[in-house]
């Protein structure tokens, strides 16, 4: 193996290995593939909650603090013209809970999971997207990254996924929604 090739994986940390990259010698072991199980659909819209789609532009998002998967979530409703992004939380990637968040009001309550920048917003400006968690930021209020609005998109940051602010940076010009 070549020098540049290693890599170091910590005690205890799990490493899936798909290729030989980074392995120096294999003995007495066996390469597997095993079959994923179907699960279908893990997150779904709630109905009776007024939600009718939901799709996503982010990838969930290990937070080791929180010990959680985040995602972040488009959500349509059955409101005319009324969507906005939601956020939901995992131990496991399977089993998805919905926080009530108290941010945006739905249907004359605060009591939903629905996550925005600025409550006066409105769909496509509300919108938050393609969220990242960057654990080299040295500060710590900018570990979560992402971008606001479908138009142009707006730089956004938040220490938790869950409160977000501008970041002092030029939007992105944007055509493709």
């Amino acid at each position: 193996m070549h020098e540049n090739t290693m890599f170091d994986v910590s005690a205890g940390q799990r490493q899936l290995f798909l290729d030989d990259y980074g392995i120096a010698q294999i003995e007495h072991l066996t390469r597997t593939m095993h079959r994923p199980d179907k699960k279908g659909a893990v997150i779904r819209p709630n109905l009776e909650c007024g939600e009718t789609a939901l799709q996503t532009r982010s990838a969930p998002a290990w937070d080791p603090e929180a010990g959680v998967y985040k995602l972040w979530i488009i959500t349509s409703t059955d409101v005319p013209g009324v969507a906005g992004t939601t956020y939901v939380e995992s131990e496991d990637g399977l089993h998805w809970r919905k926080p009530v968040l108290r941010q945006k009001e739905f249907k004359g309550s605060l009591e939903n999971n629905f996550v925005t920048l600025d409550p006066a917003l409105e769909w496509p400006e509300n919108a938050i997207m393609n969220v990242v968690y960057d654990p080299n930021d040295t500060d710590p209020a900018r570990c979560f990254k992402g971008l606001a609005q479908c138009s142009i998109r707006e730089p956004i940051a938040s220490p938790d996924g869950i409160h977000w602010c501008k970041l002092d940076a030029p939007p992105i010009p944007s055509s493709d929604e």
